[in-house]
């Protein structure tokens, strides 16, 4: 089988892992089968309209049923390989990193015990929806203050928000 191969790679350990991403073909009848895919072409620049760029794979004949012309399958691309994980990674909400005077981020740690807060600096890497990754600074299973983090001082004393407590809409208001 062959791999399928990131362009634009930055590093050496990146291409070796980008060197590695597997492509499969998986047909509506036979949901618990893939079928390895080689990459024949890639584009290197996006379509205009959709964004997206145009990919070509090829694969040998399945023994078990027969692929006719203009058949649609879904390929599933295996891209664990180009995840650096060095053991667990840890993500908190986007809302709780914040700049210290000089910008460098951080955020705020709670004491369980003082119910008081205390900054760390952090490392941050990529950001993936409302979360970014904490690539230095916890140590894991630290508390996180991450809602009224902006209005915090070093050795604020906090309470926690009930579960309870959330925003509910009253007759009349817009949705």
């Amino acid at each position: 089988m062959r791999m399928v191969r990131a362009d634009r790679v930055k590093d050496r350990a990146t291409e070796e892992r980008a060197s590695v991403t597997r492509a499969y073909a998986v047909f509506e009848g036979y949901p618990d089968e893939k079928f390895p895919l080689q990459l024949k072409e890639i584009a290197t620049k996006a379509n205009d309209q959709t964004q997206t760029f145009r990919a070509t794979f090829a694969m040998d004949a399945p023994t078990n049923f027969t692929v006719l012309p203009g058949m649609t399958t879904t390929v599933l691309l295996d891209l664990s390989q180009l995840l650096v994980t060095d053991g667990i990674v840890k993500r908190v909400p986007v809302r709780a990193v914040q700049g210290d005077s000089s910008l460098k981020p951080r955020v705020w740690i709670l004491d369980p015990q003082t119910m008081q807060v205390s900054g760390r600096e952090v490392n941050i890497g990529r950001m993936s929806g409302g979360m970014i990754e904490v690539t230095e600074g916890l140590a894991g299973g630290e508390e996180i203050v991450a809602v009224g983090a902006p209005y915090l001082a070093e050795g604020m004393q906090v309470t926690r928000m009930a579960v309870t407590e959330q925003a509910v809409s009253r007759d009349g208001d817009p949705l």
